[in-house]
């Protein structure tokens, strides 16, 4: 647990620094900043690890692989040997992610993720949409025709509606969650593949 704080921290700094000196060339500041950065990583893991900030980009070094975070005006990207993470307004859809899973179009992608595990891959999507809770649900259930759906519920509550729909199809399984927030309706897909 404590060295995922470090680690949180350590992006978190990281992040910081590509805001105040994207595009800058690298100068006495970085240099220490990057060595102060490393050290404590260091420190935590026992590992041996290189940091290069460069050009609104940061790269993490070690025996177990490469870690790269990038940031723009809308988004920043996380990505690994395992898969990669976009968060922010201008995220899209993963890369690789199966054409065959509908993706409800009057939404706004928020975050998106994708990871592989012992050789099978699975993708995160998270979106807000304008439209209602059962006008969303709906048109899933219309898209999913062909998969076999194992499960699906809708509740309301004091805090609004909620529905989720669980599905298998040909190579991957379907976990769909929708519901009502204060900004407008938030909507999950995870799929696995199989």
């Amino acid at each position: 647990m404590k060295k995922l704080i470090v680690i949180m921290a350590v992006i978190v700094s990281i992040l910081l620094i590509l805001v105040f000196t994207g595009g800058c060339k690298k100068n006495l500041a970085e240099r220490i900043v990057e060595g102060a950065i490393e050290k404590a990583i260091e420190e935590e893991s026992g590992e041996d690890v290189d940091i290069d900030l460069d050009e609104g980009e940061v790269t993490i070094q070690s025996d177990e692989g490469e870690v790269s975070i990038s940031s723009d005006e809308e988004t920043v990207t996380i990505e690994s040997d395992e898969g990669e993470a976009t968060f922010g307004s201008g995220a899209e859809l993963p890369e690789g992610f199966p054409a065959e899973v509908p993706v409800y179009e009057n939404m706004d992608i928020t975050s998106s993720m994708s990871g592989t595990n012992d050789g099978k891959t699975s993708y995160t999507v998270t979106a807000l949409s304008e439209d209602g809770v059962d006008d969303i649900k709906e048109w899933y259930e219309s898209q999913l025709s062909g998969w076999n759906i194992t499960g699906e519920f809708s509740m309301e509550t004091d805090d609004g509606q909620t529905a989720s729909i669980n599905a298998e199809g040909t190579g991957y399984d379907l976990s769909l969650m929708i519901a009502e927030d204060d900004e407008g309706t938030v909507v999950i897909i995870s799929v696995n593949q199989k």
